[in-house]
């Protein structure tokens, strides 16, 4: 088992961020998915995780034009 950060400690840089999808990537699951493949399918074409492809397909119908959705956000006051 690895060991515990200690506060204020170093972080590790080995940690990958994620990064949205690009407007090409997001089109090619939502065209593969069109032709009739299933989420299974576009997983393994693609090589994307599953659980990305499957909220792209549940958000594409709210995007206008591929665009990303906005985020909530802290409220103004």
């Amino acid at each position: 088992m690895p060991t515990l950060r200690r506060p204020l400690g170093p972080i590790c840089p080995n940690k990958i961020k994620k990064k949205e999808l690009t407007l090409y990537k997001r089109g090619q699951i939502v065209s593969v998915s069109l032709l009739g493949h299933k989420s299974s399918a576009v997983v393994a074409t693609l090589k994307e995780p599953e659980s990305t492809v499957r909220s792209t397909l549940l958000y594409d119908i709210q995007r206008k034009e591929g665009e990303t959705i906005p985020r909530a956000g802290r409220l103004r006051k």
